[in-house]
């Protein structure tokens, strides 16, 4: 867990060039890139970078801070001692008294349990990304409107009234998927309120639509588009060619928590009517089908899919709260179902593997980074290559990103030919093409290496392309990085101004720092 993925730096490289001046760009002095699909947490670190303090431990920070609110929030959402008629937003969860009899009881303090010995948890908090933050926003917006205690008529009541579309609004600036929460509350608000819709609409116009109305006018200005590009990356490139690009994510998460998923139904049932459980359901279907369409690229954690599994770990507290068994007997159910969470999630789900993985411990990026710094005049030197994460950020080295989250350009292509030709006409002055040892067990390791086939982006699967074309063209080997799952194949322009820097640095260091290995003899592919 000390270890974010390659991922997480794309979010530090953005949030270093906003504290130094540059605007919201991938290169300095280049164009408005949306590389990024967290711009609430981009700003959040902002400062932080300006002050010059390590992105790494402020975002864990912030993630874990997020996880103990969240933690409250869960408690909030599913303990229901001392509630009344909460008239905000129009969500009656009017308490009877025999639930509120049943309610005292380990189901808050359950709930929060599944959710903090779950290593997944504690992975995405790690992780350097947005995800905890992601679904803390969401859980406020569910709890807000299940507030405890008595609720009387104060002067505050009607700014509370606002709270779960702002956190609505708070989400969606996070993840732009978080829209979808200020959808289901204005739909539950307009079936449960039909007394005072008219109060409800304004609200969610005031505190949810103008914000991110403004936000669009604004995104439209700046970028151009109105949709980053991982929309076009994840969901225009892929449409005509998956069917359901997201389907074997999804598949693949719910059938790890195949035994949250009866627990789950019969709180949608037997608790139908309680409009938090229908947020709470609702938010879980309506997100799956969302990323059913998307090809969720870099899913490490199973980060895409937290706020899916928070969200269930709350229905499991309702549903537990309705089966009728002694206390000494529920607390035994509720032990023997906790422990299975916590074994799925290691083994089935992967988690102990993550725990236990070294290839982010062993990746040679940062240092290859410091050899790419060392270049004379590197600031003006363009770097080709997928993994726009360590090597960017590190170096300070201009970066053409192949999968096209990052290049305009490459995001809205709609042929891998089409990104091809425009590598090689932007002329970068570097260009890394993946190899992998070969699959033939009686050629030498060290005297072949095959192109990685496949990949990210309509890219991932034209290396080989890439590299022919490159090497048509101005473009040389001139040495091979190692990493944990893939060496790295430096081709230069042999026609840059640069090319003699690039060739004398890498030469100069090969062996050294970074244990450079030569250009390989034979290149099946080249």
């Amino acid at each position: 867990m000390r270890f974010p993925f390659d991922d997480t730096y794309i979010t530090f490289r953005y949030a270093a060039n906003i504290a130094h001046g540059f605007g919201i760009v991938w290169n300095p002095g280049g164009a408005h890139t949306e590389g990024y699909t967290n711009f609430l947490f981009v700003l959040l670190l902002v400062p932080f970078s300006w002050m010059g303090w390590d992105l790494v431990g402020v975002s864990q920070a912030v993630s874990v801070l997020a996880v103990v609110i969240s933690a409250v929030a869960i408690f909030r959402i599913v303990d229901c001692r001392g509630q009344r008629r909460w008239p905000g937003l129009g969500v009656d969860t009017h308490v009877s008294d025999t639930e509120r009899a049943n309610a005292v009881g380990p189901y808050g303090i359950f709930a929060v349990a599944f959710f903090l010995l779950d290593p997944f948890t504690w992975l995405n908090a790690y992780s350097g990304m947005e995800t905890s933050l992601f679904t803390m926003w969401l859980l406020l917006a569910v709890c807000s409107t299940r507030p405890l205690g008595l609720v009387k008529a104060s002067p505050d009541l009607k700014v509370r009234r606002y709270t779960p579309f702002l956190c609505a609004t708070l989400a969606a600036l996070t993840r732009p998927e978080g829209a979808i929460m200020g959808g289901i509350l204005l739909v539950v608000g307009l079936i449960s309120m039909k007394d005072d819709r008219r109060t409800l609409l304004r609200q969610f116009r005031l505190v949810f639509v103008w914000p991110l109305v403004l936000f669009a006018a604004w995104k439209l200005y700046y970028f151009g588009n109105l949709l980053p590009n991982s929309f076009y990356v994840k969901v225009g490139q892929v449409s005509g060619a998956t069917f359901l690009p997201g389907r074997g994510t999804m598949r693949i998460f719910y059938t790890g928590v195949w035994y949250l998923l009866p627990f789950a139904a019969m709180a949608a049932w037997m608790k139908r009517k309680d409009r938090v459980v229908q947020i709470v359901v609702l938010w879980c279907a309506m997100l799956t089908v969302f990323y059913l369409f998307s090809q969720l690229i870099q899913n490490e954690y199973q980060r895409f899919t937290n706020s899916i599994e928070v969200m269930l770990f709350v229905l499991v507290g309702f549903s537990l709260m309705q089966i009728g068994m002694k206390g000494w007997i529920k607390c035994v159910v509720l032990g023997v179902i906790l422990a299975l969470n916590i074994f799925f999630a290691l083994g089935q789900r992967g988690g102990l593997g993550y725990i236990q993985r070294v290839d982010e411990e062993q990746n040679a990026y940062t240092k290859e980074a410091e050899v790419l710094r060392t270049i004379p005049d590197h600031e003006h030197i363009t770097l080709a290559w997928g993994d726009a994460g360590r090597l960017p950020y590190f170096s300070g080295i201009q970066s053409l990103d192949l999968v096209g989250l990052n290049t305009n350009e490459i995001a809205h292509a709609h042929t891998a030919d089409e990104v091809v030709r425009f590598i090689v006409n932007a002329k970068p002055e570097m260009i890394i093409i993946p190899l992998v040892l070969p699959r033939d067990d009686t050629i030498p390791n060290d005297t072949c290496r095959r192109i990685l086939g496949r990949g990210h982006g309509l890219i991932g699967s034209s290396f080989p392309k890439l590299a022919a074309a490159a090497l048509a063209s101005s473009y040389k080997p001139i040495a091979m990085m190692p990493q944990s799952i893939y060496d790295l194949e430096i081709l230069a322009d042999a026609s840059s101004p640069h090319y003699r820097d690039i060739m004398k640095t890498l030469v100069l260091r090969i062996g050294h720092d970074v244990n450079f290995l030569p250009p390989a003899k034979v290149i099946k592919g080249f």
